[in-house]
């Protein structure tokens, strides 16, 4: 107390100027009497400007509107103090600036209103950090993931950017890749960035139905157009009105489905089977096939004016083994996805399990992927995927590309694709060995690549020292035999495949028509046995 002589105007407002915190105050009726030089930088307003004014100056968004010492309403003087809180204040200029303001009444010995005190803290710099850390986290997620669609390596990217700006327009859109590398979720990443997408968007599998079906299917029918037709059916391409129908298998269709089709996108518009009747619709058009269909156009079997109408743009998706720096987020996302479908707490794999789940070959792509985790985790028992684990095909050492019989076919028709191969095979042992000594298995966030920042693999996925020609992506048939195609395989694989003859195709690495020729060849029925057809 011996010291408040020293505490002078002078000396007293010295100290209000070194604060970092704005601090103003307020007589009884509300009109600021100090200011102090934090205030002056907060809001602008110089101390002369703003001494004798209202309160109000400031433009609180928490109290903008009210005159605060004479409201009854007033925080500060109901309860004596208010609440230190995020809010803004309007600066001179006419912009916003976010603060922590707290305020308190100051009140005599007999509980008269003096006056009060209010402080501002900036968090303006604080504000922009946060901003920041938001753009990056966004950023970050739109780099590793697009819908549910997900990648970080060079070849997503570029088809993250096709995708983006394919949503942009209207254009008709092929998606082309092999079978599992989720062609569909290209197709529905397309329709709900776009501007259509509140519309629907229709999927239809082109080679799940017959010629006749599936006409049905996409344009419709009218009552009594045929056998059966007892009422009249809305087609896909009517339901896909104002949105996206996305047509699965492309390359299946019949050439009077081919005719059929190319008018729709001509003219956009239909007509329903047993009906003369012109519908006009409004759809976007995405269609996708696992085939080269250039190579179908060059033999004849796909019509050539309808291929250019398909592919004004066209997306190549890369198959697994193409990047294989994507295999870790993909696991982590489907460890993600198996905890909470199965109630369980894996937590990551072991460095064996991903060792051998980097160097597979995945001819089933994404979905193959998630089939084998989906394995994993109906026999993990720990917290940590094992290599014991996984399916039985993918722990085998055996299951390099180079494991393969490329050579065999009852024809000996030898497809360019296993030609471009034949002559450049390695041992497993090899194989295995060339990914040990220089493919060392890390996270997400891998250091350990080349400065292209992809793996040090090939095209094909595997390391140069295997002896692998290089292959042109995007041609390559999905499937890959595991060996000689007999009658008896043939027969296992129709079984496995309900019949569906372009699975088989898919699984042999063959067109469905191929899979025909064989089937003749060793008098195999066409439909599944036990199947009236008539009634089809």
């Amino acid at each position: 107390m011996k010291n408040h002589e020293f505490w002078d105007v002078r000396f007293f407002n010295q100290i209000l100027d070194t604060m970092a915190d704005g601090l103003f105050t307020l007589d009884s009726t509300g009109i600021i009497t100090s200011w102090n030089l934090s205030m002056e930088r907060i809001t602008g307003y110089p101390a002369q400007e703003a001494m004798g004014r209202s309160c109000q100056l400031l433009q609180c968004s928490r109290c903008f509107g009210k005159n605060c010492v004479e409201n009854a309403d007033c925080e500060v003087l109901q309860k004596g103090k208010s609440e230190a809180k995020e809010c803004r204040v309007r600066h001179r200029e006419g912009y916003d600036v976010p603060v922590i303001k707290s305020a308190r009444a100051v009140r005599g010995e007999s509980g008269e209103l003096l006056g009060i005190v209010e402080t501002l803290t900036d968090l303006t710099e604080l504000s922009r950090m946060r901003k920041k850390a938001e753009e990056a986290e966004r950023r970050l997620g739109e780099v590793h993931r697009l819908g549910n669609i997900i990648g970080k390596g060079p070849s997503m990217q570029r088809v993250f950017d096709a995708i983006t700006a394919a949503a942009e327009s209207r254009a008709t859109v092929l998606v082309q890749g092999e079978s599992g590398t989720g062609k569909e979720l290209v197709a529905g990443a397309i329709h709900y960035n776009s501007p259509n997408a509140e519309g629907p968007f229709v999927t239809v599998n082109c080679s799940a139905l017959s010629e006749t079906l599936l006409e049905s299917e996409l344009f419709g029918h009218v009552k009594g157009a045929f056998t059966g037709a007892y009422k009249e059916r809305t087609g896909r391409f009517e339901k896909a009105d104002g949105g996206t129908i996305f047509l699965d298998e492309i390359g299946e269709l019949t050439p009077y489905m081919q005719v059929k089709l190319l008018r729709v996108l001509q003219e956009r518009e239909i007509e329903r089977v047993g009906d003369s009747r012109k519908i006009n619709i409004d759809i976007r058009v995405v269609a996708a096939t696992h085939q080269n269909l250039y190579n179908l156009v060059m033999e004849g079997r796909f019509r050539e004016d309808l291929f250019y109408r398909l592919k004004v743009f066209p997306i190549n998706v890369p198959p697994l083994r193409e990047r294989r720096e994507d295999i870790p987020l993909l696991i982590r996302h489907f460890i993600d996805k198996g905890n909470e479908r199965d109630g369980k707490n894996v937590q990551d794999l072991s460095r064996d399990a991903m060792e051998r789940l980097m160097e597979y070959h995945w001819p089933g792509n994404v979905r193959e992927l998630e089939n084998a985790m989906e394995h994993a985790f109906v026999l993990c028992r720990s917290r940590q995927i094992d290599i014991a684990d996984l399916p039985v095909e993918i722990r085998s050492s055996s299951t390099c590309m180079d494991g393969f019989n490329f050579l065999s076919s009852p024809e000996n028709e030898l497809d360019p694709y296993s030609a471009h191969l034949s002559g450049n095979i390695n041992s497993s042992a090899n194989l295995h060995s060339s990914y040990g000594r220089n493919y060392n298995v890390v996270d997400a966030q891998n250091n350990n690549r080349n400065p292209s920042g992809r793996a040090n693999v090939n095209k094909m996925g595997h390391h140069p020292g295997a002896g692998y020609a290089s292959i042109s992506p995007g041609y390559a048939p999905a499937g890959i035999p595991s060996k000689r195609l007999t009658r008896e395989y043939l027969m296992q694989l129709l079984h496995e495949s309900d019949w569906n003859k372009a699975e088989v195709g898919r699984r042999i690495g063959k067109s469905r028509t191929s899979v025909w020729k064989y089937m003749k060849k060793w008098d195999i029925p066409l439909q599944k046995p036990g199947i009236n057809v008539g009634l089809l």
